[in-house]
C-alpha cells in the first residue's frame, strides 16, 4: 500500500526523468540486416519476433547478433526455421498492436516471441491498459497470424540499468514487477500464451553501450532461453 501511494506521488517526477533520459541516452540504431530468413534442417518451424527496440536488435550491429539470429542459431540444428522480425524502436503494447494491424504481409506462424513493455513502463501505460492491450494482441496473433503459441518475454530487471537515475530506477522496477505479474495472470487465462523469464544477471557487460538496451551477451542468453522454452512448447 505504501509503495503504491509513493509510486503515484513520484509518477510525475519519474515520467519527467524518463523523458530526460531519452534525450541524453545515445540513440542506437536497430540491428542491420534482413528482417526475415530461413535456415536449418528438420521439421518446419515458423517464428515471428515482434515488439520494440529489443526485438529489433538495438544494441548490436546485425540481426545475426540480435534476438532473431541467436534464437535461430539455437533451433536450426533441429528445425527448418523460418523467421521474421516485425518490430520498431519506441513501440508500446498499444503501438505493437497498431504495427500488427497495419501489417500487409500477414503470414501464418507457429510461434510468436514478443518483446514489449519497457516503453509502457516509461510512458505511463496503466495496468488496465496493459492487460487490455495484451488481450487484443492475443486475438490478433491467433486470428491474423494463426499462431499457436505466443511467448511473452517478461520485462527485464530495469533496477540494474545504470543509465537510470533514482527515483526513476526504483519506480520503473516497481512498475515492471506489476506488469510482469499481470503477464503471468494473462497467460494463465489464455491457453496459448506463456511467459518467458530469462533471468538476466546483474552484469553491466550484458548491456549495450547506452546502459539500457541488451548487448550481445544478453541477446545470446535470451535466445538460448527462448529456444529451450519453444522446444518444450512444441514437443
Amino acid at each position: 500500500m505504501i509503495h503504491s501511494i509513493t509510486s503515484k506521488l513520484l509518477s510525475p517526477v519519474c515520467l519527467a526523468q524518463g523523458a530526460y533520459v531519452r534525450t541524453v541516452c545515445p540513440n542506437l540504431p536497430e540491428a542491420a540486416g534482413a528482417r526475415c530468413g530461413e535456415e536449418g534442417y528438420g521439421s518446419p518451424l515458423r517464428i515471428l519476433i515482434a515488439g520494440d527496440s529489443a526485438a529489433a536488435g538495438v544494441g548490436v550491429q546485425t540481426q545475426a547478433e540480435a534476438l532473431a539470429g541467436r534464437l535461430t542459431d539455437c533451433l536450426k540444428h533441429s528445425y527448418r526455421v523460418y523467421w521474421r522480425v516485425l518490430a520498431e524502436t519506441g513501440r508500446t503494447s498499444r503501438g505493437l498492436l497498431e504495427l500488427l494491424d497495419n501489417d500487409a504481409e500477414a503470414e501464418s506462424f507457429d510461434v510468436a516471441l514478443v518483446s514489449i513493455g519497457v516503453n509502457d513502463a516509461t510512458r505511463g501505460t496503466t495496468p488496465l491498459e496493459w492487460v487490455d492491450n495484451h488481450r487484443a494482441l492475443a486475438r490478433t496473433f491467433a486470428e491474423k497470424y494463426q499462431i499457436s503459441h505466443v511467448v511473452l518475454s517478461a520485462l527485464p530487471p530495469v533496477e540494474f540499468f545504470p543509465v537510470l537515475p533514482q527515483p526513476l530506477r526504483w519506480w520503473l522496477s516497481l512498475r515492471a514487477q506489476v506488469f510482469n505479474q499481470l503477464l503471468h495472470d494473462h497467460a494463465q487465462q489464455v491457453s496459448f500464451c506463456s511467459v518467458l523469464s530469462p533471468e538476466f544477471p546483474a552484469d553491466p557487460t550484458f548491456l549495450a553501450e547506452d546502459g539500457f538496451h541488451p548487448g550481445a551477451l544478453a541477446y545470446e542468453h535470451w535466445g538460448r532461453y527462448a529456444a529451450d522454452h519453444i522446444r518444450k512448447l512444441i514437443a
